[in-house]
C-alpha cells in the first residue's frame, strides 16, 4: 500500500472506475476516494460502464459520476475499484489511458494481481475498508460526506452486517465513521426500502420461477430478458434477488441464472458457508468470495443451469 500511496501523492491526475452494474461497495469506494483526492487539490474523474443504481444516488456527488463505453483521455493514474480485472470493469480504457501506473484496489479471492500496484486484501469486509485505509495513509481528514460514502460501501458489502464478513475490524471502522455524524438510517432506507414498484413486480415474476433440489440443497431462480422488458426494469433492480433462495432453511448453495444476450448468462453464486462458491465460479471463468461469487457463461439457460448445478451436486451432497 505505501508504494501506492506514494505513487497517488506525486501525482496530479486520475481515472477511477469499477465493474460492471456497480453496487454498494464500488459506488461508494469510487466516490470516498475521488473525494479524499480532490481534499489534495487533485484531479480525479469517475467514469463506469454503467450507470449510478437509483438507490444509490443518495451518495454525496453521485451526479458527477459519468457512464461511458471508452475512456478517451489520458490520467496520471488509473485506479480500479472493487474489480479483479480489467474484463470485469468491461475493458473501458487500457494501458493508453494513464502515463504512469495502474492501481487495484480490490478485496476478492479471485484477483489476478496485475496491476502496478496491488491493493489486494481477501479478509477485508469490502473495499470500502480498504479505501478507509488508503485515505488515512494518505492524511486526508475524513468528514461526513467521505464516511456516508465509506459506511454505504461497508453496510453494502456485509449485508447490513448479517454476512459472514462481518469483522470486527468492519465495526469498528463503522463505529468510528459513524461520529462524523451520518446517518445509518438513512443509508439502510435507500439500499433495501426504496425499492420501485416495477421491481417488485419482478420478483414476483422471478419468485414464480423459484426452484429446488430434489435434496432440497441446491435453489436457483431465473431471470429471463423478457421479465425485464414486461416490468420495464434493468437487472440493477434484480439485486438482493438471489437471497430469497439462500433464505430457505436446507438450501446450502443459491444460484440466480439472468440472460444477458443471445446465449450467454450470468450466473451469481450464494452459499452459507459449507461450500466454496468462488472455486466453482473460478472453474466456469468468473470469481468472488467464497460465499458469494460469479460468473458468464456461453450457453442458452438450460445449458448452463445443467452445466452449473450438476457441478454443485457432489460437493453439496457430501454436507
Amino acid at each position: 500500500m505505501k508504494k501506492a500511496v506514494e505513487a497517488i501523492k506525486i501525482s496530479e491526475s486520475f481515472l477511477i472506475t469499477t465493474h460492471r452494474n456497480p453496487d454498494g461497495d464500488a459506488i461508494g469506494s469510487e466516490l470516498a476516494l475521488a473525494m479524499a483526492l480532490w481534499k489534495m487539490g487533485k484531479t480525479a474523474t469517475i467514469k463506469n460502464l454503467h450507470s449510478v443504481p437509483e438507490k444509490l444516488m443518495f451518495l454525496p456527488n453521485a451526479n458527477k459520476i459519468h457512464q461511458t463505453c471508452k475512456v478517451n483521455d489520458c490520467y496520471d493514474i488509473a485506479v480500479l475499484i472493487d474489480c479483479e480485472n480489467l474484463e470485469r470493469c468491461g475493458n473501458i480504457f487500457s494501458s493508453e489511458n494513464y502515463k504512469t501506473a495502474l492501481i487495484n484496489i480490490d478485496h476478492h479471492i479471485s484477483n489476478q494481481n496485475g496491476s502496478d500496484y496491488d491493493i489486494v486484501d481477501c479478509c477485508s469486509s469490502s473495499t470500502a475498508e480498504m479505501v478507509y485505509w488508503i485515505i488515512k495513509e494518505l492524511d486526508v481528514e475524513i468528514d461526513k460526506e467521505i464516511s456516508t460514502c465509506l459506511f454505504t460501501g461497508i453496510f453494502s458489502d456485509t449485508g447490513g452486517f448479517r454476512y459472514s464478513n462481518s469483522t470486527p475490524i468492519a465495526f469498528e471502522i463503522a463505529s468510528k465513521l459513524m461520529s462524523y455524524n451520518i446517518d445509518p438510517w438513512e443509508i439502510s432506507l435507500n439500499l433495501y426500502e426504496s425499492k420501485s414498484f416495477q421491481s417488485q413486480k419482478l420478483l414476483g415474476l422471478v419468485l414464480n420461477n423459484l426452484e429446488i433440489s430434489n435434496d432440497n440443497k441446491i435453489s436457483w431462480l431465473t431471470l429471463t430478458k423478457d421479465f425485464f422488458k414486461k416490468t420495464g426494469t434493468t437487472p440493477s433492480d434484480a439485486e438482493g434477488f438471489i437471497n430469497f433462495a439462500r433464505e430457505i432453511k436446507s438450501v446450502e448453495v443459491a444460484l440466480m441464472f439472468r440472460e444477458i444476450g443471445e446465449s450467454r448468462v450470468k450466473v451469481s453464486f450464494r452459499s452459507k458457508g459449507s461450500i466454496n462458491v468462488a472455486e466453482i465460479a473460478k472453474y466456469f471463468g468468473g470469481g468472488g468470495h467464497k460465499n458469494a461469487a460469479g460468473c458468464v457463461m456461453n450457453g442458452s439457460l438450460k445449458e448452463v443451469q445443467d452445466m452449473v448445478i450438476g457441478s454443485i451436486k457432489i460437493p453439496v451432497s457430501e454436507v
